[in-house]
């Protein structure tokens, strides 16, 4: 979690490379990126997994909805 992904240490090419990441995901804007995700949906009796390229492919919108369907496992 926080705006800088990179650590103290890191060399100068890290730090440009985590920028760049940091600033094409919602970790720049929310302070936070969802790194994948598996839940299983007991409603379905299956696993819902996404990978971290689909939550660097999330926005402010999509990442709320996404953080609630891993929280939610489809049962009342």
């Amino acid at each position: 979690m926080g705006t800088r992904q990179h650590g103290v240490n890191a060399p100068p090419k890290k730090v440009v490379s985590q920028t760049i990441k940091c600033a094409a995901t919602t970790s720049k804007e929310l302070g936070v990126r969802m790194c994948g995700l598996q839940v299983f949906k007991a409603d379905r009796n299956r696993y819902l997994f996404q990978d971290k390229y689909y939550g660097r492919s999330l926005n402010k919108f999509t990442f709320q909805r996404s953080l609630l369907e891993f929280l939610d496992n489809g049962e009342s």
